[in-house]
């Protein structure tokens, strides 16, 4: 305490410089008062205190020093002192590292302020903040990857609290700045909880990375004013026919039910925005017709029911609506399609009561088929 007090008196004395540099000179003598209770911990059984309470006033030392290591960043440090600065965060984070061996909650603390310490070497670095936050999502994911691969266990420390840090490090940074972030910032985060997910065999943590490349698919479009209610819809619809397929909890035989009616709300989805915004988007309603035959294509590829049937029906309404639109135009056309689809239905009942053995077998062969189908 004497020391500290004779400190802070000689401080108060000076006149000039920077008000951090004496802040962070208490900081580094309180860091090495931490220090040395910790590592000397053995040797100062004269001062007749436990080991425990000796642990405590060095932890209270690190607390301290930490705090006016803080308050010193956010005043104002020379070019000197920042080098003063990083080193005696260093060795503040080394200290709650070292002890994270023992108490999981100290590596936490450790991995904070090299966090901190990045952070605001970054800024100072970099003059335009709005350029560095919009990188900042990428920069945590590649500590994150550092922090997430090493070898944890065998160096003597316990891997979760470690991976556990580096998982949640990269959405905590690029959360605060997804209005500004770039996209291959975005890009990179997303791909970092790809990573994660396929590399921990754990498939929700894909929502994460899924979640971020819907905005960011979202954000591109408003930029190019192109948002409109279709391209919303496939998003949704596309993410939630991804959560049938991968989702843990919906893959059991007895889900299929449930998997079934997800999927028809989700095409439901997209096909009804589709059919609603080729109402006043011509090129929507070729669009509409492509995605239409894209889901027919696909029930018959992987023999699912919800987009065949909603894939048939948006094709077949489609089909009818513009033939609708198109007589509505020249009206002489609708003698001509009325004899096309009298003909048509003349054929199909000829044909079917020619062959109504045939039809009927086929039909319940595929009554039968579609049964086993999802």
């Amino acid at each position: 305490m004497a020391v500290a007090e004779g400190l802070i008196y000689q401080l108060l004395q000076a006149e000039g410089g920077n008000v951090g540099d004496g802040v962070l000179i208490l900081a580094g003598m309180s860091g090495i008062f931490a220090l040395l209770y910790r590592w000397l911990i053995q040797r100062l059984s004269w001062l007749r205190l436990s080991i425990a309470e000796l642990k405590a006033i060095a932890h209270l030392h690190w607390l301290a020093s930490s705090g006016l290591a803080i308050g010193a960043m956010l005043t104002s440090l020379s070019p000197a002192g920042n080098l003063g600065w990083l080193g005696l965060v260093a060795a503040l984070a080394l200290y709650a590292v070292i002890e994270g061996r023992s108490f999981d909650p100290w590596v936490y603390v450790g991995i904070g302020l090299v966090t901190v310490a990045i952070g605001y070497q970054l800024y100072r670095l970099v003059p335009n903040t709005e350029n560095l936050l919009g990188w900042a999502g990428a920069i945590a994911a590649l500590l994150a990857v550092g922090l997430y691969t090493p070898p944890w266990r065998r160096w003597g420390w316990s891997p979760t609290p470690w991976r556990t840090a580096a998982m949640g490090l990269p959405m905590l940074v690029v959360t605060p700045t997804l209005g500004i972030a770039s996209i291959p910032c975005l890009l990179v985060v997303a791909a970092f909880y790809a990573w994660l997910a396929y590399g921990r065999s754990q498939p929700r943590l894909s929502y994460l990375s899924l979640a971020l490349t819907n905005w960011t698919i979202g954000r591109w479009l408003a930029e190019l004013g192109r948002l409109e209610p279709l391209w919303v819809a496939l998003m949704i619809g596309l993410s939630l026919l991804y959560g049938v397929h991968i989702d843990p909890a919906l893959q059991a035989p007895t889900d299929r039910t449930n998997r079934h009616q997800l999927r028809c709300l989700a095409i439901g989805l997209i096909c009804l925005t589709a059919l609603y915004q080729s109402e006043i988007d011509r090129w929507a309603a070729v669009l509409t017709l492509g995605i239409s035959v894209v889901l027919i294509l696909a029930g018959l590829s992987f023999r699912l029911r919800a987009p065949l049937f909603i894939g048939t029906l948006t094709f077949i309404f489609q089909i009818l609506r513009q033939l609708w639109l198109l007589v509505s135009l020249y009206s002489l056309l609708i003698w001509a399609v009325g004899i096309a689809l009298g003909l048509l239905f003349i054929w199909v009942a000829a044909t079917f009561e020619a062959r109504r053995t045939q039809a009927t077998s086929l039909i319940r062969y595929w009554t039968a088929e579609l049964a086993q189908w999802e």
